[in-house]
Protein backbone atom coordinates (compact mmCIF):
# COMPACT_ATOMS: atom_id res chain seq x y z
CA UNK A 1 0.00 0.00 0.00
CA UNK A 2 0.94 3.62 -0.68
CA UNK A 3 -0.13 6.88 0.34
CA UNK A 4 -0.88 9.30 -2.21
CA UNK A 5 -1.18 13.89 -1.46
CA UNK A 6 -4.65 14.40 -2.25
CA UNK A 7 -6.19 18.08 -1.60
CA UNK A 8 -9.76 17.85 -0.22
CA UNK A 9 -12.18 20.82 0.50
CA UNK A 10 -15.62 20.69 2.16
CA UNK A 11 -18.12 22.81 3.88
CA UNK A 12 -16.87 22.75 7.39
CA UNK A 13 -13.59 21.26 8.13
CA UNK A 14 -11.36 23.25 5.33
CA UNK A 15 -8.04 21.70 4.32
CA UNK A 16 -5.73 23.87 1.83
CA UNK A 17 -2.58 23.06 0.25
CA UNK A 18 -0.08 25.16 -2.28
CA UNK A 19 2.79 24.53 -4.40
CA UNK A 20 4.21 26.93 -6.19
CA UNK A 21 5.37 24.87 -9.12
CA UNK A 22 2.10 23.50 -9.59
CA UNK A 23 2.68 23.86 -13.89
CA UNK A 24 -1.41 23.29 -15.18
CA UNK A 25 -4.10 24.57 -12.21
CA UNK A 26 -7.48 22.48 -12.96
CA UNK A 27 -10.10 24.25 -13.64
CA UNK A 28 -13.55 23.13 -12.12
CA UNK A 29 -16.24 22.63 -14.37
CA UNK A 30 -19.75 24.01 -13.00
CA UNK A 31 -22.66 21.90 -12.78
CA UNK A 32 -26.29 23.45 -12.10
CA UNK A 33 -26.60 20.42 -9.81
CA UNK A 34 -25.21 19.55 -6.71
CA UNK A 35 -24.13 15.81 -6.72
CA UNK A 36 -25.52 13.71 -3.29
CA UNK A 37 -22.89 13.31 -1.24
CA UNK A 38 -23.54 9.45 -0.68
CA UNK A 39 -20.37 7.62 -1.77
CA UNK A 40 -22.05 6.55 -4.36
CA UNK A 41 -20.43 8.16 -7.96
CA UNK A 42 -22.76 6.66 -10.39
CA UNK A 43 -23.92 10.49 -10.94
CA UNK A 44 -20.34 10.82 -11.99
CA UNK A 45 -19.07 9.99 -15.67
CA UNK A 46 -16.28 8.04 -16.05
CA UNK A 47 -14.31 11.31 -18.66
CA UNK A 48 -15.19 13.36 -15.76
CA UNK A 49 -11.93 11.32 -14.01
CA UNK A 50 -8.10 11.71 -14.06
CA UNK A 51 -6.12 8.72 -13.35
CA UNK A 52 -3.23 8.80 -10.85
CA UNK A 53 -0.01 6.62 -11.41
CA UNK A 54 3.28 6.28 -9.73
CA UNK A 55 4.10 7.29 -13.28
CA UNK A 56 2.34 10.58 -12.98
CA UNK A 57 1.06 11.66 -9.03
CA UNK A 58 3.02 11.85 -6.04
CA UNK A 59 2.95 8.74 -3.87
CA UNK A 60 4.65 7.50 -0.68
CA UNK A 61 7.46 4.98 -2.20
CA UNK A 62 8.54 4.16 1.51
CA UNK A 63 6.85 0.84 0.83
CA UNK A 64 8.82 0.17 -2.63
CA UNK A 65 7.37 -0.07 -6.55
CA UNK A 66 5.17 -1.98 -7.63
CA UNK A 67 3.65 -2.54 -11.20
CA UNK A 68 0.40 -4.63 -9.62
CA UNK A 69 -2.30 -1.92 -10.85
CA UNK A 70 -4.69 -3.23 -7.67
CA UNK A 71 -1.89 -2.13 -5.78
CA UNK A 72 -2.54 1.30 -5.65
CA UNK A 73 -4.09 3.54 -7.95
CA UNK A 74 -6.66 6.54 -7.26
CA UNK A 75 -8.34 8.89 -9.94
CA UNK A 76 -10.66 12.06 -8.89
CA UNK A 77 -12.72 14.33 -10.63
CA UNK A 78 -13.96 17.71 -9.70
CA UNK A 79 -17.10 20.13 -10.27
CA UNK A 80 -18.77 23.06 -8.50
CA UNK A 81 -21.76 24.87 -8.15
CA UNK A 82 -22.71 28.50 -6.98
CA UNK A 83 -21.59 27.76 -3.52
CA UNK A 84 -19.43 24.59 -3.13
CA UNK A 85 -16.91 22.59 -4.62
CA UNK A 86 -16.87 18.69 -5.13
CA UNK A 87 -14.32 16.32 -4.72
CA UNK A 88 -14.66 12.47 -6.13
CA UNK A 89 -12.27 9.97 -5.57
CA UNK A 90 -11.91 6.21 -6.86
CA UNK A 91 -9.41 4.63 -4.95
CA UNK A 92 -7.90 0.77 -5.32
CA UNK A 93 -5.39 -0.88 -3.36
CA UNK A 94 -5.14 -4.58 -2.21
CA UNK A 95 -4.25 -3.96 1.54
CA UNK A 96 -6.65 -1.49 3.78
CA UNK A 97 -5.18 0.12 6.59
CA UNK A 98 -8.21 1.43 9.11
CA UNK A 99 -6.19 2.51 12.35
CA UNK A 100 -2.91 2.11 13.80
CA UNK A 101 -5.19 0.22 16.32
CA UNK A 102 -7.59 -1.68 14.12
CA UNK A 103 -9.29 -4.31 16.84
CA UNK A 104 -10.37 -1.15 18.34
CA UNK A 105 -14.33 -1.17 18.40
CA UNK A 106 -14.27 3.08 17.36
CA UNK A 107 -12.30 2.43 14.12
CA UNK A 108 -13.43 5.85 12.56
CA UNK A 109 -11.95 8.08 15.56
CA UNK A 110 -9.13 6.36 15.51
CA UNK A 111 -8.84 6.88 11.47
CA UNK A 112 -9.31 10.54 11.48
CA UNK A 113 -6.71 11.00 14.38
CA UNK A 114 -4.39 9.19 12.26
CA UNK A 115 -5.12 11.11 8.89
CA UNK A 116 -4.27 14.40 10.59
CA UNK A 117 -0.86 12.76 11.45
CA UNK A 118 -0.06 11.56 7.82
CA UNK A 119 -1.28 14.53 6.01
CA UNK A 120 0.94 16.86 7.73
CA UNK A 121 3.69 14.29 7.51
CA UNK A 122 3.99 14.12 4.08
CA UNK A 123 3.24 17.92 3.26
CA UNK A 124 6.01 18.07 5.83
CA UNK A 125 8.35 15.82 3.60
CA UNK A 126 7.18 16.90 -0.01
CA UNK A 127 7.73 20.77 1.27
CA UNK A 128 4.09 21.37 0.42
CA UNK A 129 2.62 24.49 2.75
CA UNK A 130 -0.58 23.44 4.10
CA UNK A 131 -3.09 24.11 6.89
CA UNK A 132 -6.64 23.08 8.34
CA UNK A 133 -9.21 24.77 10.17
CA UNK A 134 -12.99 24.86 10.74
CA UNK A 135 -14.08 28.71 9.50
CA UNK A 136 -15.14 29.01 12.80
CA UNK A 137 -11.42 30.08 13.32
CA UNK A 138 -11.76 33.36 11.71
CA UNK A 139 -15.22 34.51 12.82
CA UNK A 140 -14.70 37.91 14.03
CA UNK A 141 -16.49 37.29 17.43
CA UNK A 142 -14.53 34.32 18.42
CA UNK A 143 -10.95 35.39 17.16
CA UNK A 144 -11.56 38.75 18.48
CA UNK A 145 -11.94 38.03 22.07
CA UNK A 146 -8.18 36.75 22.05
CA UNK A 147 -7.54 40.22 23.23
CA UNK A 148 -10.70 41.93 24.00
CA UNK A 149 -10.57 44.85 26.21
CA UNK A 150 -13.17 43.91 28.61
CA UNK A 151 -11.49 40.90 29.12
CA UNK A 152 -8.09 40.93 28.91
CA UNK A 153 -5.35 38.01 29.22
CA UNK A 154 -7.99 34.95 28.99
CA UNK A 155 -7.47 32.75 31.88
CA UNK A 156 -10.51 30.39 30.63
CA UNK A 157 -12.88 29.87 28.29
CA UNK A 158 -16.37 27.77 28.00
CA UNK A 159 -17.46 26.88 24.37
CA UNK A 160 -20.85 25.47 23.15
CA UNK A 161 -22.62 24.18 20.15
CA UNK A 162 -24.61 21.37 18.48
CA UNK A 163 -23.13 18.12 17.82
CA UNK A 164 -24.78 15.89 14.50
CA UNK A 165 -23.15 12.83 14.17
CA UNK A 166 -22.31 10.83 11.00
CA UNK A 167 -21.73 6.78 11.03
CA UNK A 168 -19.04 7.35 9.12
CA UNK A 169 -17.08 10.14 11.37
CA UNK A 170 -15.92 9.79 15.23
CA UNK A 171 -18.41 11.46 17.37
CA UNK A 172 -16.61 14.78 17.50
CA UNK A 173 -15.15 14.87 14.00
CA UNK A 174 -18.42 15.95 12.15
CA UNK A 175 -19.80 19.30 14.01
CA UNK A 176 -17.87 18.80 16.87
CA UNK A 177 -15.03 19.75 15.27
CA UNK A 178 -16.46 23.45 14.87
CA UNK A 179 -16.75 24.55 18.80
CA UNK A 180 -13.35 22.47 19.87
CA UNK A 181 -11.37 24.79 16.60
CA UNK A 182 -13.03 28.18 18.68
CA UNK A 183 -12.06 26.85 21.55
CA UNK A 184 -8.12 26.72 20.69
CA UNK A 185 -9.09 29.89 18.61
CA UNK A 186 -9.28 31.69 22.07
CA UNK A 187 -7.26 29.80 24.73
CA UNK A 188 -4.42 28.96 21.89
CA UNK A 189 -2.28 25.45 22.41
CA UNK A 190 -1.21 23.62 25.75
CA UNK A 191 -3.87 21.54 26.65
CA UNK A 192 -2.26 19.06 27.91
CA UNK A 193 -5.36 16.72 29.26
CA UNK A 194 -9.12 15.77 28.53
CA UNK A 195 -11.84 14.40 30.68
CA UNK A 196 -15.51 13.99 29.27
CA UNK A 197 -18.68 13.64 30.80
CA UNK A 198 -21.79 11.80 28.65
CA UNK A 199 -25.35 11.40 28.76
CA UNK A 200 -27.44 10.72 25.84
CA UNK A 201 -28.19 14.58 25.17
CA UNK A 202 -25.27 16.00 26.46
CA UNK A 203 -21.58 16.32 26.57
CA UNK A 204 -18.60 17.89 28.51
CA UNK A 205 -15.63 17.76 27.66
CA UNK A 206 -13.06 19.54 29.88
CA UNK A 207 -9.37 20.74 28.72
CA UNK A 208 -6.63 21.01 31.51
CA UNK A 209 -3.77 23.43 29.66
CA UNK A 210 -0.16 23.50 30.71
CA UNK A 211 -0.30 26.55 32.24
CA UNK A 212 -3.32 25.27 34.59
CA UNK A 213 -6.28 27.78 32.87
CA UNK A 214 -9.13 25.38 31.61
CA UNK A 215 -11.50 25.35 28.80
CA UNK A 216 -14.79 23.37 28.55
CA UNK A 217 -16.81 22.09 25.02
CA UNK A 218 -20.32 21.72 25.70
CA UNK A 219 -22.21 19.52 23.14
CA UNK A 220 -25.86 19.46 22.65
CA UNK A 221 -28.21 16.82 21.43
CA UNK A 222 -31.14 18.59 22.27
CA UNK A 223 -32.90 22.36 23.12
CA UNK A 224 -31.83 25.63 21.77
CA UNK A 225 -28.58 25.23 19.92
CA UNK A 226 -26.05 28.42 19.15
CA UNK A 227 -22.41 28.54 18.99
CA UNK A 228 -21.25 30.90 20.74
CA UNK A 229 -18.93 30.87 24.52
CA UNK A 230 -17.98 32.52 27.57
CA UNK A 231 -14.43 34.14 28.14
CA UNK A 232 -12.49 34.67 31.28
CA UNK A 233 -10.03 37.04 32.04
CA UNK A 234 -8.21 38.92 34.27
CA UNK A 235 -10.13 42.33 33.44
CA UNK A 236 -13.68 40.42 32.98
CA UNK A 237 -15.95 38.10 32.27
CA UNK A 238 -17.73 37.99 28.48
CA UNK A 239 -19.72 36.11 26.27
CA UNK A 240 -18.33 35.91 22.62
CA UNK A 241 -19.99 37.20 19.94
CA UNK A 242 -22.38 35.30 17.73
CA UNK A 243 -21.34 32.97 14.98
CA UNK A 244 -20.42 34.80 12.06
CA UNK A 245 -20.42 38.83 13.37
CA UNK A 246 -18.03 40.76 15.36
CA UNK A 247 -17.20 40.56 18.57
CA UNK A 248 -19.66 42.02 21.43
CA UNK A 249 -19.90 45.84 21.72
CA UNK A 250 -20.53 48.07 24.98
CA UNK A 251 -24.09 49.60 24.56
CA UNK A 252 -25.04 52.85 25.61
CA UNK A 253 -27.92 55.00 24.84
CA UNK A 254 -27.92 57.70 22.05
CA UNK A 255 -27.57 61.58 23.57
CA UNK A 256 -31.01 62.57 24.54
CA UNK A 257 -32.48 58.96 24.40
CA UNK A 258 -34.60 57.58 27.07
CA UNK A 259 -34.02 54.11 27.98
CA UNK A 260 -35.76 51.52 30.42
CA UNK A 261 -32.47 49.61 30.75
CA UNK A 262 -31.10 49.32 34.84
CA UNK A 263 -27.88 50.80 35.30
CA UNK A 264 -24.88 49.57 34.30
CA UNK A 265 -22.82 48.25 31.41
CA UNK A 266 -24.86 46.56 28.58
CA UNK A 267 -22.78 44.64 26.10
CA UNK A 268 -24.47 43.65 22.62
CA UNK A 269 -23.38 41.22 20.44
CA UNK A 270 -23.85 43.31 17.18
CA UNK A 271 -24.89 42.62 13.76
CA UNK A 272 -23.02 44.41 10.73
CA UNK A 273 -22.18 42.38 7.94
CA UNK A 274 -21.57 38.29 8.24
CA UNK A 275 -18.86 36.69 8.38
CA UNK A 276 -19.46 32.65 7.85
CA UNK A 277 -17.32 31.82 5.49
CA UNK A 278 -15.78 35.26 4.45
CA UNK A 279 -13.30 35.05 7.30
CA UNK A 280 -11.12 31.66 6.44
CA UNK A 281 -11.70 32.84 2.36
CA UNK A 282 -9.98 35.95 3.11
CA UNK A 283 -7.02 34.19 4.66
CA UNK A 284 -6.98 31.30 2.27
CA UNK A 285 -6.23 33.65 -0.37
CA UNK A 286 -3.30 35.11 1.93
CA UNK A 287 -2.08 32.05 1.76
CA UNK A 288 -2.04 31.21 -1.63
CA UNK A 289 -0.41 34.32 -2.37
CA UNK A 290 1.86 33.94 0.23
CA UNK A 291 2.56 30.24 1.01
CA UNK A 292 2.39 31.11 4.84
CA UNK A 293 -0.26 28.87 6.71
CA UNK A 294 -1.85 31.27 8.98
CA UNK A 295 -2.53 27.99 11.56
CA UNK A 296 0.40 25.68 12.35
CA UNK A 297 0.33 21.97 12.03
CA UNK A 298 0.93 21.65 15.88
CA UNK A 299 -2.20 22.93 16.88
CA UNK A 300 -4.25 21.76 14.10
CA UNK A 301 -3.05 18.30 15.35
CA UNK A 302 -4.01 19.43 19.32
CA UNK A 303 -7.64 20.51 18.29
CA UNK A 304 -7.48 16.32 16.90
CA UNK A 305 -5.48 15.32 19.97
CA UNK A 306 -8.46 17.13 21.93
CA UNK A 307 -11.15 15.37 20.56
CA UNK A 308 -9.36 12.02 20.45
CA UNK A 309 -8.77 12.86 23.83
CA UNK A 310 -12.81 13.26 24.33
CA UNK A 311 -13.32 10.09 23.08
CA UNK A 312 -10.66 8.17 24.59
CA UNK A 313 -12.02 9.13 27.97
CA UNK A 314 -15.55 8.25 27.49
CA UNK A 315 -14.11 4.68 26.86
CA UNK A 316 -12.20 4.71 29.83
CA UNK A 317 -15.34 5.29 31.93
CA UNK A 318 -14.90 9.54 32.22
CA UNK A 319 -11.24 9.09 33.27
CA UNK A 320 -8.59 11.86 32.24
CA UNK A 321 -6.54 10.98 29.19
CA UNK A 322 -3.29 13.03 28.38
CA UNK A 323 -3.26 14.30 24.74
CA UNK A 324 0.25 13.73 24.22
CA UNK A 325 -0.59 9.61 24.57
CA UNK A 326 -2.78 10.15 21.82
CA UNK A 327 -0.57 11.91 19.33
CA UNK A 328 2.09 9.06 20.02
CA UNK A 329 -0.29 6.33 19.54
CA UNK A 330 -1.52 8.07 16.77
CA UNK A 331 2.27 8.74 15.26
CA UNK A 332 2.90 5.20 15.70
CA UNK A 333 4.71 5.09 18.69
CA UNK A 334 4.63 3.00 21.69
Amino acid sequence: MRLPTILLAAAGMLTVSVHAHDPDPLLSPFSAHAPVIDGNLSEWEDDDFIEVTPANGVFDHESGVTDDPDDFRFAFAVRNDATYLYVAVRIVDDVIVVDSNPDHEDLHARAWMDDAIEIFRHAKKYKTPIFSCSQHRFVPGFIGMRNHPQVGKVLGCSVYGGLTTEPHHGEFFWHGVHSAETLFTIMGTGCVSVTRTSTPDFELVVGVWRDGRIGTYRAMKKGAIKYSGIVFGDKGILRTGNYGYGVPMLWTPAKGEKSSAPKGEHWIAPKGEYMGYKGVAIEIAKFFRTGTPPVTAAETIEIFAFLEAAHESKRQGGTPVKLQAVIDRAAGKK
